[in-house]
C-alpha cells in the first residue's frame, strides 16, 4: 500500500479567520482569504496516513480533517499531529470535507455522501447517489449541495440528510457547485454552466462553455469564472445572465482541471501547460505568467497578496499575486 505523509507548514499567520472549512474556503469557491502568511514556511511536523490524499483538508478550531483514497477520514490535532478519530468508508475519498453544524460532510467514490459527527467521528446519516462523488459539498442555507458522476446536483438538508432537491444534467459533475446570491452554479461534463434556483433546483439559465468542465466554478461579485479541460476560460455575468468574455489558452499541453482564484481585479488559473497565469477579470486580457517545470492541477489559494499552489514538479510555490 502506498503511504503518503501529510505535513503541516508552520508560519506566522495574522488576520482572522484561521478556519478553512470547505474545498475552496467558502461556498463561492473563491480560494481567497484575508489572512496573511509570513514567509518562508517551514515544516512543523508530518504524519503518515493509510493512503494517498487527493483533496484539500478542512481546518477549524485547531483541527484538520482529511480523507484518503483508501476510504479513511481523519481528524488530526494541528498542534501535535495527534489523531482524534478515524472514520472508515468502503470506498475512496477523493473530495474535500466540508464543516458545518458540528458535522463533517463528505462524499466517496461509491456514491455515498456522509454526515459525520465532528466530535466523535460517528456517522450521523448517509445518502446514496447513482455514481461516484468527487465534488465537495457547498453550504446552502440549511442544506448542503454537491455534484456526482450520475450527472446530478443534489441538495440535502444538513440536519437529517433528507433530499431537498435534485437537478439532472446530461453528463457527470466533477466540480463543486458555487453558491451565489443569484443561484447555485453547477458546471460539468455536459459543456454547460447551469444557474439553478436555491429553493428548488430549477434551472434559471444555462451558459454554453463548449467543452467538458472538471474544475469548480468560482465566483467574485456578480461574476462566475469557469475553466475547461480543453483550456477554454469563460466569464459569466450572473446578474445579467450573459457571457462577458471567452479566452482560449494556446500553450502546448493546455488543460485546466483547477478552479480560479482572485486578487486585485485579476483572475488566476493553473494549467497543465506548466504555468499559472493571471488575466484581467473584466476583459480576460493576460497580465502575467509564472512558468513551472510540470503541470499545475492545484488551484491557487490567495492569502493576502500571495498566491500559493502545488505543482507536479514536486514544489509548493508562493507567488506574488500582483505580478
Amino acid at each position: 500500500m502506498t503511504l503518503l505523509a501529510l505535513a503541516l507548514m508552520a508560519s506566522i499567520v495574522t488576520d482572522t479567520p484561521r478556519a478553512w472549512t470547505s474545498f475552496r474556503g467558502n461556498p463561492q469557491n473563491s480560494g481567497t482569504t484575508s489572512a496573511t502568511v509570513a514567509l518562508p514556511l517551514r515544516q512543523s511536523w508530518s504524519i503518515v496516513l493509510d493512503g494517498p490524499i487527493e483533496a484539500t483538508a478542512a481546518i477549524k478550531d485547531g483541527f484538520g480533517y482529511v480523507g484518503t483514497t483508501t476510504g479513511s477520514l481523519y481528524k488530526i490535532r494541528l498542534s501535535d499531529r495527534h489523531v482524534e478519530w478515524r472514520f472508515r468508508s468502503p470506498s475512496a475519498f477523493s473530495s474535500s470535507p466540508t464543516l458545518a453544524d458540528g458535522s463533517v460532510f463528505l462524499g466517496d467514490e461509491g456514491g455515498v455522501f456522509y454526515s459525520v459527527d465532528a466530535s466523535t467521528g460517528r456517522q450521523r446519516w448517509k445518502y446514496q447517489t447513482g455514481d461516484k462523488i468527487v465534488s465537495s459539498g457547498s453550504i446552502l442555507g440549511d442544506a448542503v449541495v454537491f455534484g456526482s458522476y450520475d450527472g446530478r446536483a443534489t441538495c440535502l438538508l444538513r440536519s437529517n440528510g433528507h433530499r431537498k432537491w435534485v437537478y439532472t444534467t446530461q453528463a457527470p459533475i466533477h466540480g463543486t457547485p458555487a453558491v451565489t446570491p443569484y443561484g447555485v452554479v453547477v458546471a460539468g461534463c455536459d459543456g454547460h454552466a447551469h444557474l439553478l434556483r436555491t429553493t428548488n433546483g430549477k434551472q434559471i439559465a444555462a451558459f454554453a462553455i463548449g467543452t467538458n468542465v472538471a474544475a469548480s466554478p468560482a465566483v467574485m461579485g456578480t461574476m462566475v469564472y469557469v475553466a475547461s479541460i480543453s483550456a477554454q476560460y469563460t466569464a459569466i455575468d450572473l446578474m445579467h445572465r450573459k457571457i462577458v468574455w471567452k479566452e482560449a489558452e494556446r500553450e502546448e499541453g493546455a488543460a485546466c482541471h483547477a478552479g480560479a482564484s482572485f486578487a486585485d481585479g485579476l483572475v488566476m488559473f493553473g494549467s497543465r501547460s506548466r504555468r499559472v497565469f493571471a488575466v484581467d477579470s473584466r476583459t480576460g486580457v493576460g497580465k502575467w505568467t509564472f512558468r513551472t517545470k510540470e503541470a499545475v492541477d492545484s488551484a491557487p489559494v490567495v492569502a493576502g497578496k500571495v498566491a500559493f499552489f502545488g505543482c507536479d514538479d514536486g514544489f509548493f510555490y508562493a507567488v506574488r499575486a500582483s505580478d
